[in-house]
């Protein structure tokens, strides 16, 4: 994922380059503006990132809580136990 933004970024500042760098823009006013773009694109991948990361925690927790009401509903009838272990060792 971290790859993917690395690129995106490169080919975001080249693109930017190619389109605003004409030679009659003063480099202090050309660098301004292509921060507040990276600006924008940090942004965006972070709030993309923040969102894969709680979907994925929201997930892990409906299926903590299924399996501990299976595990309350079958009173030892399945060892779920290990099941709800696993679940709280996975890496989000």
């Amino acid at each position: 994922m971290i790859l993917i933004f690395k690129e995106q970024i490169k080919r975001e500042i080249s693109l930017y380059l190619e389109s605003n760098d004409s030679g009659d823009v003063l480099p202090p006013i050309l660098w301004d503006s292509l921060r507040a773009v990276l600006r924008r694109k940090i942004i965006a991948f972070s709030s993309y990132k923040k969102k894969i990361i709680n979907e994925k925690t929201e997930e892990l927790q409906n299926k903590r809580r299924e399996l501990e009401r299976q595990h309350k509903l079958s009173s030892g009838q399945k060892n779920h136990r290990k099941d709800i272990d696993s679940l709280a060792a996975q890496e989000i």
